[in-house]
């Protein structure tokens, strides 16, 4: 299931069960969830309370977690895939071993072989129009022939 179909799934069975719900209510949740994940965490590396099931509690603490988090992306209006996809391009982007600083927040100020590697990854024709006049912009693809942005999201 991706998180389009489970935030559209999700939506009436949230409306129905809880329709006065509060936006702050689900992201109480989640943090609730993560202190589970955190405690499910700990105790496995301290070897302790080894009667509880670790690993099922870490798994089913993520799964709570993204659970309300999407709850709470609905109540928000939020697309939660589109916010993940944006700001995963952005992320991805990010080379720590290289730019230790976080310096590079832009190509004009990437060190070059980063800049390299982006420009590696614009496709050669526009995938709209099939035009070449293409541009890289941040994490995206511009044509000049169809003005329209194309995310780049795998190396050619």
């Amino acid at each position: 299931m991706n998180l389009r179909e489970l935030q559209e799934r999700m939506r009436p069975w949230v409306e129905h069960n809880f329709p006065d719900q509060e936006s702050w209510q689900p992201l109480l949740g989640a943090v609730e969830e993560l202190g589970e994940l955190a405690h499910a965490h700990l105790k496995a590396s301290q070897g302790i309370r080894t009667a509880e099931d670790h690993e099922a509690g870490k798994r089913d603490a993520v799964a709570d977690v993204i659970i309300y988090l999407t709850n709470y992306c609905i109540a928000e209006g939020i697309d939660i895939g589109g916010a993940l996809r944006e700001v995963w391009q952005e992320v991805e982007r990010r080379d720590w071993r290289s730019d230790p600083e976080g310096a590079a927040e832009n190509l004009a100020e990437a060190p070059p072989h980063l800049v390299e590697k982006a420009l590696a990854m614009v496709p050669a024709e526009c995938p709209g129009c099939g035009g070449r006049d293409l541009i890289l912009y941040d994490a995206d693809a511009f044509c000049k022939g169809c003005q329209e942005f194309w995310p780049i999201m795998e190396e050619r």
